[in-house]
């Protein structure tokens, strides 16, 4: 599977594992607890996307460029109030 963890995953997967410890022992919602349980564990791991994940860089030779590639003439620069 190739998914990228996002914060909204994060999010969520700390909002069942909350509901989760709250309820797990009361009797009254044990079984609903029971039920994000499974449901965390269909979630895939944060570890597992990270260790497939790949990342590639292609970097091309840039075209020769003739000098100067911008002139300024009568131009200032300056930073904040200098």
């Amino acid at each position: 599977m190739n998914s990228k963890i996002t914060s909204k995953n994060l999010k969520q997967r700390r909002k069942i594992q909350n509901f989760i410890d709250r309820f797990l022992y009361k009797a009254s919602k044990a079984s609903q607890a029971q039920s994000k349980i499974k449901m965390l564990k269909r979630l895939e791991s944060p570890t597992s996307i990270i260790k497939n994940q790949q990342i590639k860089f292609e970097f091309i030779n840039p075209e020769l460029i003739s000098s100067p590639i911008i002139s300024i003439e009568n131009g200032t620069a300056g930073y904040k109030d200098k």
